[in-house]
C-alpha cells in the first residue's frame, strides 16, 4: 500500500487520487497530484485508472496505484476521460484546457502560468501505436497593466472585493489571480477606465465572448470594483519590483 504524509496544513496546495476499497471501507492507495485540485477519473476493465492532472494526463495500475504513463498535455486535463473501441482498436479520449471552478485557486497554479489567451484547448485522443507529437506550447509572461493615475483607497478596495467575490472570483480568480477560465483582470486595462468598465461588466459588451453581464450592479458597486481590480495590480506591481 502506498502512503502520503500527513499535512499540517491540509489546504497547502496539494491533492492526491485515492483507491478506496468498498467492502473494507479502507483506502487500499494513494499517489500525490500536483496543485490544490485534479481532473476527474475513469477505471477500465484493463486494471487502469486514467486521471487527467494539472499538467499531464496519467495511467495507472488499479490495483497497485503505481503510474504507468503520463502526457505532457501542455494545458490542464481536468474533464472526465472516455474510452471506447473501434473496429478493435482501443482509445481514450479527453478534453484539455482549464474552464472549470478550479480556475479560481489562480494564486495557487501560478506556477504553472496557465493563461487564458495562449492555454491550449484540444480534443486529446490517444491509441496504444499512436506516434503525434503536440506542438511546444506558447511561452507567454502576464505583467500587470500600467496605471499611472492609480490611488489607493483600502476602504472602497474592500468594498470591491465584496463585489467580486460575490460575482466574479470563480472564474476570474481568487485575489483576481486567475487560472485559465478567463482572463486575469490585473493585467487588463480595462479596469482603468470608468466607461469601458460599465459597457462590459453592466451593459455586456463581451457577452460574445462568454462573458455575462450584471445588469444588477451599481454604478457605486462598479467603481468598488474598479478599485478592487486597480489595487490588485498594484500589489502584483510592487511585488515585481522588489
Amino acid at each position: 500500500m502506498n502512503t502520503l504524509p500527513e499535512l499540517e496544513d491540509p489546504l497547502e496546495h496539494t491533492s492526491r487520487l485515492e483507491a478506496w476499497d468498498p467492502v473494507t471501507q479502507k483506502r487500499v492507495w494513494a499517489q500525490p497530484t500536483p496543485g490544490p485540485e485534479s481532473g476527474s477519473a475513469m477505471a477500465t476493465a484493463g486494471n487502469l485508472v486514467f486521471q487527467g492532472q494539472i499538467d499531464s494526463i496519467n495511467a495507472y495500475a488499479a490495483d497497485t496505484g503505481k503510474r504507468l504513463w503520463s502526457f505532457d498535455a501542455n494545458a490542464p486535463v481536468f474533464a472526465p476521460p472516455i474510452s471506447y473501441s473501434v473496429e478493435g482498436r482501443q482509445y481514450i479520449t479527453v478534453l484539455s484546457g482549464l474552464s472549470t471552478s478550479a480556475a479560481m485557486w489562480g494564486e495557487a497554479l501560478a506556477k504553472y502560468h496557465i493563461d487564458y489567451r495562449t492555454t491550449p484547448r484540444r480534443v486529446l485522443t490517444f491509441v496504444l501505436d499512436g506516434k503525434a507529437t503536440l506542438p511546444a506550447k506558447e511561452a507567454k509572461s502576464l505583467r500587470p497593466a500600467d496605471d499611472p493615475d492609480f490611488h489607493p483607497d483600502d476602504a472602497q478596495a474592500l468594498r470591491g472585493a465584496r463585489v467580486f467575490g460575490m460575482h466574479c472570483f470563480v472564474c476570474h480568480g481568487m485575489n483576481a489571480a486567475a487560472a485559465g477560465a478567463a482572463p486575469d483582470l490585473r493585467a487588463s486595462s480595462i479596469a482603468l477606465s470608468r466607461e469601458a468598465f460599465r459597457r462590459v461588466v453592466h451593459d455586456g459588451a463581451l457577452v460574445p465572448n462568454g462573458m455575462p453581464r450584471f445588469e444588477e450592479l451599481s454604478d457605486a458597486e462598479l467603481d468598488d470594483a474598479r478599485q478592487y481590480l486597480r489595487s490588485r495590480a498594484a500589489e502584483w506591481r510592487s511585488t515585481l519590483q522588489q
